[in-house]
């Protein structure tokens, strides 16, 4: 595995075990709240203001859980991996959470991406994938499990800017030109390069599954979910 990979996996990945108030049933209930919205199309995909606000609750109700826990629970060196994978996506909701440009923005072309993401003759498919990660991941080989994530995150998003260049409008592609790499934050930059670079490396990864301990997984549904929840809105 790549060094990308090695750090995520030991560092970011790392078991958590110990106190009652690290236990991982504690990380569960923040998930939760993440899943509820990654789970419904008209909270994951809102249109409207009122929809978006509620989204904005759910999202900072589990971003704050998250973040108490990992204050309480993570060393030094979890909490930097931690950072860097969810900082600019926490700044994207929190930006998009208040009235402003990006907030207008957003509501401006949101109903074509919904389109686009619901659509069985657009993206539908690779955008149920994303949702279908965060529902069934079980006990899978961190690789193999990671490399799952990746690959269905960039084939959602070839998708999307295909059809929002044919569908959209420039406004629209130049929202998500300017808003996409920080939604992603270090995930596909730092993280999922050695997965999705180069022809065929999606293609055969499920062929070659292993899989986990069970702790791991939910630093995987909590990639999963805060990368899917946002980049899939």
């Amino acid at each position: 595995m790549g060094v990308a990979v090695i750090l995520l996996l030991t560092v970011l990945l790392i078991a958590i075990v110990g106190t009652e108030s690290c236990s991982t049933s504690e990380l569960e209930r923040c998930l939760v709240v993440l899943q509820s919205v990654s789970e419904s199309d008209d909270l994951a995909l809102a249109t409207s203001k009122q929809e978006l606000q509620l989204v904005c609750r759910k999202l900072q109700k589990g971003v704050k859980c998250i973040d108490d826990h990992s204050s309480r629970c993570f060393n030094s060196a979890q909490l930097r991996v931690y950072d860097s994978v969810v900082s600019e996506s926490r700044q994207v909701i929190e930006d998009i959470c208040v009235d402003g440009e990006l907030q207008r923005d957003y509501l401006a072309h949101a109903p074509c991406f919904k389109n686009i993401s619901t659509d069985s003759k657009k993206c539908a498919p690779k955008y149920r994938k994303m949702v279908i990660l965060s529902q069934e991941l079980k006990e899978e080989d961190k690789d193999s499990a990671l490399k799952s994530v990746c690959c269905a995150l960039r084939d959602f998003t070839l998708c999307k800017h295909e059809y929002a260049i044919r569908d959209c409008g420039p406004g629209a592609i130049q929202f998500l030109q300017r808003h996409m790499e920080r939604m992603s934050g270090s995930l596909i930059n730092e993280h999922c390069v050695l997965y999705t670079y180069g022809a065929g490396s999606c293609s055969s990864h499920l062929r070659n599954s292993r899989v986990p301990s069970k702790s791991s997984t939910h630093w995987l549904l909590l990639l999963i979910i805060v990368i899917g929840v946002l980049y899939i809105s």
